[in-house]
């Protein structure tokens, strides 16, 4: 078990690992743990891992209304980069009365939801000018902007978010390998930054549940130097500013890996199925460091790399950017883990499906159909309460009760889906960003149930999860689904009538 023990008193901060038992751990099992929030004045919150962490922009679940978030119970912890907040000095959220700044002005309620922040998109992968010895780039709604370890540190004692991510300085170079010089001194730098996040300061409390990203690149001797000299014993002036710790790694309370720096300049072989094996990476980062501290992989790009990450790199937790962008273009996933006994396949199966594909334009099965269990979202288990949604106080008494309103039984259809899509409705993307996250919160739940058998099941289940979906075409249908809401959006989206009337003059020109 974990404890931290300079957690601000409103709330403290614990994982436990409940699986394996064996002594000592092996750092890369897989293993079943319990993340808590132990909250001073609101109802604790518990999180049980594999788990994974919901994507937001600008602070919102996209797609997703609050009261649509409200009604799932997937969405358990959100990650809010702070830099979409850059545009305006000082960022809006800082401006917030009263106390957790960021859970009141982003409307997640304390006693449901943990808010972890860091200063870029993990997800983000466009490129961007270097950093420096003093600041960080990141990428705000009016450009690029440069934000010191100190402003950082204040934005983030202000807003109290529950986790935060240190600073790293991750070398945006894509398509090539940074130089040595480079790399140590991104190191360099990442290691400075957070002991600056760790010193306390006379003119705001300390801040507590610092995660750091484990550095190196895509060179494995760099990544297990990274880990090396967190753990090495303090000196000289650092010493002297954290007398409470012995090693930088004394003030963390957990680690997160980025996969997405590891893709765009991979040297590994891909597999068959066109993807990269970053699991090697991932272990020379935590062979040294504590196994009992939560671990959190940003960026994964398919569930079968999480589940070699859970297998091979006994990582806790994941991020599910990867999900709510299929619902960006169109695709309704539909995979389970473990997966049900059926006659063999000749071909296998896809993940999902491209909704835009005239094959669902008269298709009246609901979204799911790998399960026999319905899938509990708002579009394959509606539910309508006669309750209606008040707002204020003055909407209490503008309403009439209608007892005889009930749940609808009825799921919707993918020819509905297919009709909002092709319409360029909103509403079809609300509906599949709903069905994705319970998908995969669907698909965490039999991680952990496989996990708990112990033995070789997990790699049994893997095995089969690796027959039955194909990895490599499910990423071409992806591709697809993006480029139909690329041909979708040109026509009926914003511009629509610009674009309409150049058409028509090329038209008549070349009659």
């Amino acid at each position: 078990m974990v404890k931290m023990t300079n957690s601000p008193p409103s709330s403290a901060f614990v994982f436990r690992i409940l699986s394996p038992s064996i002594t000592p751990p092996n750092f890369c099992a897989p293993r079943l743990g319990r993340l808590s929030f132990v909250r001073a004045a609101d109802k604790d919150i518990d999180i049980a891992t594999p788990n994974f962490i919901t994507s937001t922009s600008r602070g919102v679940v996209p797609h997703l209304s609050r009261d649509h978030v409200q009604k799932t119970s997937a969405i358990g912890w959100v990650h809010i980069p702070f830099e979409s907040f850059l545009a305006s000095s000082p960022p809006v959220p800082t401006l917030q009365p009263g106390a957790h700044k960021l859970h009141s002005f982003l409307g997640f309620s304390r006693d449901r939801y943990i808010l972890s922040l860091s200063l870029r998109d993990p997800c983000d992968d466009n490129p961007m000018p270097p950093n420096a010895n003093t600041h960080v780039v990141a990428q705000s709604l009016r450009g690029a902007c440069k934000v010191t370890p100190a402003l950082y540190r204040s934005h983030a004692s202000s807003v109290q978010p529950d986790i935060i991510f240190a600073l790293a300085d991750i070398p945006h170079t894509p398509s090539q390998l940074p130089s040595q010089k480079r790399t140590t001194k991104s190191i360099e730098r990442t290691l400075r930054w957070l002991a600056e996040l760790l010193m306390p300061k006379a003119s705001s409390p300390p801040l507590s549940n610092i995660f750091v990203p484990l550095l190196g690149g895509n060179v494995i001797a760099a990544r297990e130097a990274f880990s090396t000299q967190l753990q090495e014993p303090l000196e000289g002036l650092e010493a002297a500013a954290l007398p409470q710790l012995r090693t930088l790694d004394d003030g963390v309370s957990g680690y997160v890996l980025d996969l997405l720096p590891l893709r765009l300049t991979s040297t590994t072989a891909p597999s068959a199925s066109g993807i990269g094996d970053v699991v090697p990476h991932v272990q020379a980062s935590l062979r040294s460091l504590p196994f009992t501290r939560p671990r959190i992989a940003t960026a994964p790009i398919s569930p079968h790399e999480i589940l070699r990450l859970v297998s091979r790199g006994g990582i806790d937790l994941f991020d599910s950017n990867w999900v709510q962008q299929a619902a960006d273009w169109g695709v309704a996933l539909d995979f389970q883990f473990p997966v049900v006994d059926i006659p063999r396949r000749p071909v296998k199966l896809h993940m999902g499906r491209n909704i835009y594909d005239d094959q669902y334009a008269m298709d009246f099965e609901s979204l799911s159909g790998a399960s026999g269990a319905r899938c509990p979202c708002i579009a394959c288990s509606p539910s309508f309460s006669p309750e209606p949604i008040v707002h204020s106080d003055l909407d209490a008494s503008s309403y009439v009760l209608d007892a005889e309103l009930s749940t609808s039984p009825l799921p919707v259809t993918r020819a509905y889906v297919h009709h909002l899509l092709h319409t360029h409705e909103m509403s079809s993307h609300a509906l599949l960003a709903a069905h994705n996250l319970s998908i995969l919160s669907g698909f965490f739940a039999g991680i952990r149930e496989v996990v708990g058998r112990g033995g070789e099941a997990l790699e049994a289940e893997i095995a089969k999860f690796e027959e039955r979906y194909d990895e490599g075409t499910s990423k071409l249908m992806m591709e697809e689904a993006k480029r139909d809401w690329e041909a979708v959006d040109r026509a009926r989206g914003k511009g629509r009538l610009k674009r309409e009337k150049e058409d028509k003059d090329k038209l008549g020109e070349s009659e």
